[in-house]
């Protein structure tokens, strides 16, 4: 079938001429998607295929093809850091409602959880643990408040091209280790 008679149906229709020039060079997704007459054989598979065997087919096509989009991506910095919000997002809702249930649950219960004692079993620690320890319940906060300020400023229309994303992305990662690392140093 020569391609200008498969763009004539188009040219009917009135479609713009930037459809019409490209149909030539799609003549076979053309074909597919007026369905005449093709017939399209996975895995060479015969031209009669029973039910049975295309359900077989397509089986064998679905098992090949990847679970997860993390086995086909490479990891990049947007991505990386749009897991690690919603972690971080996660993590601080979960250690701030638990906090309240726990010290909201600790008198009727008879737990010893409330300041007093959360400062006194603390600084019996080596100076060490208490940074890591400090460092690490800051940092998820500041990251995850830096990178809403940039998610606001993505909102109304700023720093939106991929120069400007990644310009942003490294100023939330550094601004993020520097904020925590001094809010542990207090």
């Amino acid at each position: 079938m020569n391609p200008i008679s498969l763009s004539q149906p188009w040219r009917i229709v009135g479609y713009n001429s930037l459809v019409r020039t490209s149909m030539p060079r799609n003549a076979s997704a053309l074909q597919f998607l007026m369905r005449k007459n093709v017939r399209h054989n996975s895995f060479n598979a015969p031209a009669q295929t029973t039910a049975t065997e295309h359900n077989q087919i397509l089986n064998a096509q679905r098992t090949a093809r990847p679970l997860s989009p993390f086995t086909i991506y490479q990891p990049q910095l947007t991505s990386i850091m749009s897991i690690f919000h919603r972690v971080t997002g996660a993590g601080l809702g979960v250690v701030f409602y638990g906090g309240a249930i726990a010290y909201a649950l600790s008198g009727p219960i008879g737990l010893e959880f409330n300041s007093d004692s959360i400062v006194a079993s603390v600084a019996n620690l080596p100076s060490a643990i208490k940074y890591i320890g400090k460092f690490s319940l800051a940092f998820p906060f500041t990251y995850h408040s830096f990178n809403g300020i940039r998610h606001l400023i993505w909102d109304v229309g700023g720093a939106l091209s991929l120069k400007g994303v990644y310009r942003t992305g490294y100023v939330v990662v550094g601004l993020s280790v520097l904020s925590a690392a001094g809010l542990a140093a207090l």
